[in-house]
């Protein structure tokens, strides 16, 4: 977990950025969303295939970011 300055250790309650978790979850929501609840894919594989590499990236980020914020 990062060391927090002093202005981010106002928003923190037991050891946990509050604030910065809580934008975490809400992202994880909106990239669950975005891989379920699709309705049509894209024209073509190549651009299917873009789509999931970026999503699949955003997963990665969302968990480097929840094991920082949240655990």
């Amino acid at each position: 977990m990062k060391k927090l300055n002093f202005i981010e250790m106002s928003t923190v309650y037991g050891g946990f950025d509050n604030d910065k978790c809580r934008e975490v979850q809400k992202r994880g929501h909106e990239l669950d969303n975005k891989q379920n609840g699709r309705i049509t894919l894209c024209n073509t594989s190549e651009e299917e295939k873009a789509y999931r590499d970026k999503l699949e990236q955003d997963w990665e980020q969302w968990i480097i970011d929840f094991n920082k914020y949240c655990v």
